[in-house]
């Protein structure tokens, strides 16, 4: 069985809380079961350019 989180519309980034992307709601969402987090463009780019995510 796959259980796949409940992705929501309107969040903020997870990281910075919508200070590096002027307040826009996070279009990313990692899936991965060590992330789980909302990201702005911003951020997901920077997080997930770390080795090992």
């Amino acid at each position: 069985v796959e259980v796949k989180p409940y992705v929501l519309d309107d969040q903020l980034c997870d990281e910075c809380q919508g200070t590096r992307c002027g307040g826009k709601f996070a279009p990313f969402f990692c899936a991965n079961v060590t992330c789980l987090q909302y990201y702005c463009e911003y951020c997901w780019a920077a997080i997930h350019s770390r080795a090992g995510r």
